[in-house]
């Protein structure tokens, strides 16, 4: 009976991993798709307002989720090392986001590019965004594809222990 009950608990918890795998894998998306909207809100605001860079990442911070906690991190990392260029602050809280490892290589690139004159800073953000839908859409093409894997593999592995413990 204690080996059927040890069966039962490893294939639920094979399944519970494959699920929790998948839920990670779609808040990936959804975080990519979050940087787009700040990336696509920031081009838009600078173009029409012609509102500085700080003022605008104040206003992001307030954002709830991914993109609000960088731009709040970006702005304690910027006010404790005034004199650091903002590239450099950008570059290290780009590198504690939430994004997936191409996305935070984007987002770390667009830090370096924004700089100059709102023309340039405008051009560089739609380089970015245009990456990050890219990405966003690779990564929800392939979504369905690593979600079958991930299931699989998780309750393979939670299988061949049942095996092993049967």
């Amino acid at each position: 009976m204690m080996k059927w009950m040890g069966a039962a608990l490893l294939l639920s918890g094979g399944w519970g991993v494959s699920l929790l795998w998948g839920r990670r894998q779609r808040r990936t998306v959804e975080i990519c798709g979050e940087f787009l909207l700040a990336a696509q809100r920031m081009e838009r605001t600078i173009r029409c307002e012609q509102r500085g860079l700080k003022s605008l990442f104040f206003e992001l911070a307030a954002q709830e989720g991914a993109v609000g906690r960088f731009f709040e991190d970006l702005l304690c990392l910027w006010a404790a090392e005034e004199e650091t260029p903002l590239r450099n602050v950008w570059e290290r809280a780009a590198s504690v986001s939430e994004l997936p490892a191409e996305g935070k290589r984007i987002w770390r690139e667009l830090g370096q590019r924004l700089s100059g004159d709102s023309e340039h800073i405008c051009a560089s953000i739609t380089a970015a965004a245009e990456e990050l839908s890219a990405l966003q859409k690779s990564l929800k093409e392939t979504l369905p594809n690593r979600l079958r894997l991930s299931s699989a593999l998780s309750l393979s592995a939670a299988a061949f222990l049942v095996i092993l413990l049967l």
